[in-house]
């Protein structure tokens, strides 16, 4: 828990430091459709996610400074009478703006690093036991997106990103592909 606080702490110091170099951050909200990869596809089925993004620009570089704040939710494969895995995600994060800086369509590259706090629960078919695990694990997410403007005030974006949680045994992976609105 002290290490989820002291990310929440950098993400609104960062927040704070940039913010008084651009007044108006960018923030989205969005919604996706997470798929499992790897090891993780063996137990998990694609779900669904949401979260939202707050960034800020630095003046005279193509980069901002922000964080994400997501939760995903992945359903059980058919061996599994019921279950699902809960992932929340706290990445501190850093955008790169590729193009012309007043250009109404932004393509960006996006890093973060943070805590995935994770739950699994599965109920195995014949066994009216219920198998539950929890835990926080440092991890990272790599993506690309677009976001383009609708009207002075709102926009639209998409991303898609990779995420690699580094858990006790193997890596857990997934797939985001997002979609949301930026204000």
């Amino acid at each position: 828990m002290r290490i989820i606080s002291a990310l929440v702490f950098i993400m609104l110091a960062a927040a704070l430091f940039t913010g008084t170099a651009q007044a108006q951050p960018d923030i989205d909200v969005n919604v996706g459709y997470v798929i499992p990869t790897g090891d993780f596809a063996d137990a998990a089925t694609p779900g669904f996610g949401i979260g939202a993004d707050v960034f800020f620009g630095l003046p005279m570089f193509p980069v901002e400074l922000g964080g994400r704040l997501a939760y995903n939710r992945f359903g059980a494969e058919d061996e599994f009478e019921d279950g699902h895995t809960s992932i929340i995600e706290i990445l501190p994060s850093v955008r790169y703006i590729f193009g012309p800086p007043l250009s109404p369509v932004k393509v960006f590259g996006q890093l973060g690093v943070g805590i995935y706090s994770w739950e699994n629960e599965f109920e195995f078919k014949g066994i009216s036991q219920t198998i539950e695990d929890d835990d926080s694990d440092f991890g990272i997410a790599v993506g690309a997106g677009v976001r383009g403007k609708l009207g002075p005030l709102t926009g639209i974006m998409a991303m898609p990103m990779y995420h690699v949680i580094f858990t006790e045994e193997d890596n857990t992976t997934y797939l985001s592909l997002d979609v949301g609105l930026v204000f």
